[in-house]
């Protein structure tokens, strides 16, 4: 009989095994609330700004615009102001915008590293702008594996993943992605894998495109509520959700994936 609490979506994580040379392409965690409007001001992101600018000294904007289509007419939303504060490598950016705050960093290091990271900039956000709701929070991994790993995919993650990946239907295909939302123990979970060709993305937020085919692995652990806002609940989520997509990666990949990119297992490098 098939729990309904099957692992790698329930129950504990496997132990962290560091991988030196990961493929990871972004690491990201969002907080999102009800819009603030002073955020949209630059005289009231000082305080903010003053009390991450150690680490994150390099400061630009950007605008985003929505635009909804119905059947019979089109409407855009007004341009959206995101204050974005950078690392002196430009690795690690804070984004900031009248409903969400955010944490991504292309040089993740360890789970501890980034809690830590994202700890001090959401204790800033809550004392700089005195929140009163969470809305959504949010994790998000994702992993590219290219040329020349991508030769041995077919060892570096279990076959049920791979799927038709491994027919001759799936290795002439152009482009292959599959996607699929669960419940996880903490919230939900929307995971993504699949071969992109060349200079293709599925998402141009999060994810560049390469002049190079790869194999995409997002995973994307989050829930959606609306309960009082605190910086410490905020991160002991950030924290718990990014164990459960690790136990989910860990489940997906074969010990060659931890070998390649530099990891050890039963002691072996």
């Amino acid at each position: 009989m098939t729990s309904d609490k099957p692992e790698p979506l329930y129950g504990d994580a496997p132990d962290q095994i560091p991988l030196p040379n990961a493929p990871l392409e972004i690491v990201l965690a969002q907080v999102r609330y009800p819009k603030i409007l002073a955020i949209s001001q630059a005289e009231k992101i000082i305080g903010f700004q003053e009390a991450i600018r150690d680490e994150y000294p390099n400061f630009t904007t950007d605008h985003i615009q929505q635009i909804s289509i119905s059947e019979d007419q089109g409407s855009t939303s007004p341009l959206e102001k995101i204050w974005r504060f950078s690392s002196m490598d430009n690795s690690w950016r804070v984004s900031l915008s009248t409903n969400f705050v955010a944490l991504e960093t292309s040089k993740y290091e360890s789970r501890q590293d980034f809690c830590g990271r994202f700890s001090k900039i959401i204790s800033s956000f809550e004392s700089t702008f005195k929140p009163k709701i969470i809305q959504r929070v949010g994790v998000r991994y994702i992993d590219r594996i290219r040329s020349p790993e991508i030769n041995e995919i077919q060892d570096m993650i279990k076959r049920d993943i791979l799927g038709v990946y491994l027919t001759e239907f799936g290795k002439n295909a152009e482009y292959s992605l599959t996607n699929v939302v669960s419940k996880v123990e903490e919230g939900t979970l929307q995971a993504r894998w699949g071969h992109l060709p060349a200079n293709a993305t599925f998402d141009p937020a999060a994810l560049k495109p390469i002049d190079v085919e790869s194999w995409i692995m997002d995973l994307d652990v989050f829930s959606q509520m609306n309960t009082a806002f605190s910086s410490e609940d905020c991160v002991n989520r950030v924290r718990a959700y990014a164990t459960r997509a690790y136990a989910v990666f860990r489940w997906m990949i074969e010990d060659k994936f931890i070998e390649i990119y530099g990891g050890e297992v039963d002691g072996k490098s």
